[in-house]
């Protein structure tokens, strides 16, 4: 399966943003999403069990404004993408775990 057969399969379960956001993603680039997934949220269900979203921002940037983060969580390096644990960028908000998967010129942010 890729990106595109999966959207159009779950369409009716899946936000705006997130089915957006995962377009996307190229067929060389979804295993790498999956994997992510499956590693953060225990499902192989992005954008139904999580909220994804497409962004520029570089990985160094994440690292930079982890800094003034609230909570800052646990920080996990996979080969292809991290993820924050348990962080909170506001006081008040809710913690969330953060994953950041890099698509080389945009980064694939899930948030679950």
């Amino acid at each position: 399966m890729n990106a595109q057969t999966y959207i159009l399969e779950n369409a009716d379960y899946m936000d705006e943003t997130s089915a957006a956001a995962l377009e996307h993603v190229s067929d060389a680039q979804w295993a790498d999403v999956m994997a992510a997934h499956q590693a953060t949220v225990g499902t192989d269900r992005p954008g139904i069990s999580s909220l994804v979203t497409i962004t520029r921002e570089t990985l160094e940037d994440f690292a930079n404004s982890r800094s003034r983060w609230a909570e800052k969580g646990k920080v996990e390096n996979h080969s292809s993408f991290i993820v924050y644990r348990n962080c909170q960028a506001v006081k008040g908000q809710q913690r969330v775990d953060l994953t950041i998967v890099n698509l080389g010129e945009q980064r694939l942010v899930i948030k679950s």
